[in-house]
C-alpha cells in the first residue's frame, strides 16, 4: 500500500478505562493531547475534536493504535478517519528511539505511535470497517469459548466436591476419576456415558463410620 501524506497524525494508547491521545501535525509538531474515557460520549467528543483540528476533513487524519478492533476503532472508522494498527512488539522497537526505560508511560506511548505512523507508515496495517456477519461470528465464537471455559471450571468443582463428600459417586463415571472431566472440548473421553436401560449399576450408599461423631468447638463460645 503506498504511503499517504496526512495533515494530522494521532497516536492513541489504548486502555481499559481511559485512552491517552496525542496529536501531531505533518511536521511532527505536537498540537495537543488528551485523556479520553472509554465511554460513548467521550469517544464522540474525541472525533469532534480531531475533525475540528483537521478543518472538518477526517480523511486527512491518520490514527495509530495497538488494537485492530473495538469501540475506539469502530467509532473512528465510522466518522471517516484513517485508522492504522501496529503490533505491540513493533511499538517496543519504536519506543527505543526515545528511551530505554521499561516503565509504562501512556503519554509517551501515544506520542511514539503518532510519530512512528508519520515516519514509518508501511509498518502499520490499514484498517477498514468489518462485515457485520464477521463481527457477529466473532462474538458467537467468543461466547462459545467462554462457555467451554465455564464448563471446565464447573466440572472441576463438581469433581472436587464429590471427591470430598461422596467419592462413591465417581465410580459411576470412570472419566470423572481423572483430570479428563475438566478438559475443554466435546470428546467422548471427557464425558460420562449414559447408563444402559435395565442396568442395575448404582453408587454405593454412604454410611457414617462407627463411633461417636466428633464434636466441633463453636466459634461463638467465649
Amino acid at each position: 500500500m503506498p504511503e499517504t501524506a496526512y495533515a494530522l497524525y494521532v497516536g492513541i494508547d489504548w486502555g481499559t478505562v481511559t485512552h491517552q491521545v496525542a496529536v501531531l501535525d505533518a511536521q511532527r509538531v505536537p498540537l495537543g493531547e488528551r485523556a479520553i474515557a472509554h465511554e460513548a460520549v467521550a469517544l464522540h467528543a474525541l472525533t469532534e475534536w480531531l475533525a475540528e483540528l483537521a478543518g472538518g476533513e477526517p480523511a486527512r487524519v491518520a490514527v495509530a493504535l495497538e488494537v485492530p478492533r473495538g469501540a475506539v476503532v469502530d467509532t473512528l472508522l465510522e466518522r471517516g478517519f484513517h485508522v492504522f494498527a501496529l503490533n505491540p512488539k513493533q511499538l517496543d522497537r519504536f519506543r527505543d528511539r526515545y528511551t530505554v526505560a521499561g516503565a509504562k508511560d501512556d503519554r509517551r506511548d501515544a506520542f511514539v505511535l503518532a510519530t512512528a505512523l508519520a515516519t514509518d507508515q508501511p509498518a502499520f496495517r490499514a484498517l477498514a470497517p468489518e462485515d457485520p456477519l464477521l463481527i457477529e461470528l466473532r462474538e458467537w465464537s467468543r461466547v462459545e469459548d467462554e462457555l467451554r471455559e465455564e464448563w471446565g471450571r464447573l466440572a472441576s468443582r463438581l469433581r472436587e466436591q464429590l471427591h470430598r463428600f461422596y467419592p462413591q459417586g465417581l465410580t459411576l463415571c470412570p472419566a470423572a476419576a481423572g483430570t479428563r472431566l475438566a478438559r475443554r472440548g466435546t470428546g467422548r473421553s471427557g464425558r460420562c456415558s449414559r447408563r444402559r436401560a435395565g442396568s442395575s449399576r448404582r453408587a454405593p450408599t454412604w454410611t457414617r463410620p462407627a463411633g461417636p461423631r466428633p464434636r466441633i468447638p463453636s466459634l461463638l463460645t467465649p
